[in-house]
């Protein structure tokens, strides 16, 4: 083994002693801590510079135009040449509104003028110009018109805050964190509900979702703190009523109407209402029975005649009533058949009268007319 061999092993062996004492403990095999804590989410995101995005084959206005790096605006001017065929002084005239030769002048300050793209002159027609311009004009009313819905997108997210409306979650995730902070504070304002309650009533968002991407931001210790015990509880119940009105849903539970069912007319009943004076040897008892029983519908119509049938109002004589059998000699039987509903005491009188005053019984028949 050459001594170049024997050196290095001894060094290996080293280093190796050396790494054992410093990653184990003297009392056990327990690895030591060596400090690399790793770095919160804050921590990361504070690394992170800003993003840019830049549209290299549209139009942007000199402003933005010089926030770019000089190697991006010597590519955008070679975009812009060979997209419309035109040289950097008309995008300097036109598009930028400055002098022919500033743009030239710029990307030569910042040393990127030779990567333009030389275009001759005599290569760059009317039309092309014209038609450049044209263009122009148009992306010039298009982001006036932007400007406009801006401002009023402005509004509307300035009034939702204000007045703490609900919103869904998809029209919340396009708010910027500032305003994702001053919306949920308006709402725990307002409501006095928990931050946990927005999340789960309003956002249908599962537990911890929203709180850890506030959490990751480093905004999370700005949000206010709700109501909490049996005040949450009730604090709770009126915030889901309020969602629940404005989703649409009725708050009250909805009883089935009753069903009623029709009626069924059934034929009225004919009554044949029967007084009895049973005669009896003391004179001075008598007996009143009224009994109230039902024709059938053969016997009905039997006995039914319309009076529209003959003229002048005359009806025909009756039948005569069947003639009961005399079971008691003391006692008379008297029938009769009336048109009216019945007889009064005075006709009953009267017809005990008729009778020489002798105990009589009297069976009444009634009939439809």
């Amino acid at each position: 083994m050459t001594e170049a061999a024997l050196v290095l092993n001894q060094t290996n062996h080293e280093r190796k002693v050396a790494g054992y004492g410093v990653h184990h403990k003297k009392g056990g095999s327990a690895v030591a801590k060596l400090g690399n804590r790793p770095m919160s989410d804050q921590e990361i995101q504070s690394k992170h510079g800003e993003c840019k995005e830049y549209d290299l084959g549209g139009f942007m206005d000199y402003e933005t135009f010089k926030k770019m790096d000089p190697d991006l605006e010597a590519e955008y001017v070679n975009n812009l040449c060979e997209k419309y065929h035109v040289r950097h002084e008309q995008i300097s005239k036109h598009l930028f509104e400055l002098g022919e030769s500033d743009l030239m002048a710029r990307l030569k300050i910042k040393g990127v003028d030779k990567k333009v793209t030389k275009i001759k002159a005599s290569d760059v027609t009317d039309d092309a110009v014209k038609d450049f311009c044209e263009q122009i004009d148009f992306w010039h009313q298009k982001t006036e018109a932007a400007k406009i819905i801006d401002l009023s997108e402005a509004q509307r997210k300035h009034d939702i805050i204000e007045n703490a409306e609900f919103i869904e979650y998809e029209e919340f995730f396009n708010f910027t964190i500032d305003e994702k902070v001053n919306y949920l504070n308006s709402l725990i304002s307002k409501y006095g509900v928990s931050f946990a309650t927005i999340e789960r009533e309003l956002f249908k968002l599962k537990p911890t979702y929203l709180r850890h991407q506030l959490h990751t931001a480093g905004v999370l210790k700005n949000i206010k703190h709700g109501a909490t015990g049996y005040v949450a509880k009730a604090l709770n119940a009126d915030f889901c009523d309020a969602l629940k009105n404005w989703r649409g849903e009725s708050t009250l539970e909805e009883k089935p109407e009753a069903v009623v069912e029709p009626v069924k007319e059934e034929p009225a009943p004919v009554a044949t209402p029967e007084t009895v004076i049973v005669s009896d040897e003391n004179p001075a008892e008598e007996t009143s029975v009224t009994k109230s029983t039902e024709l059938p519908e053969s016997n009905i119509s039997d006995f039914y005649i319309p009076v529209e049938d003959y003229a002048d109002g005359l009806i025909p004589e009756e039948p005569e009533a069947p003639k009961l059998e005399d079971t008691n000699r003391h006692t008379m039987v008297f029938t009769s058949n009336y048109r009216s509903i019945g007889l009064d005491s005075d006709e009953l009188e009267g017809m005990k009268i008729m009778c020489e005053n002798k105990l009589v019984e009297v069976c009444i028949t009634i009939r439809t007319i």
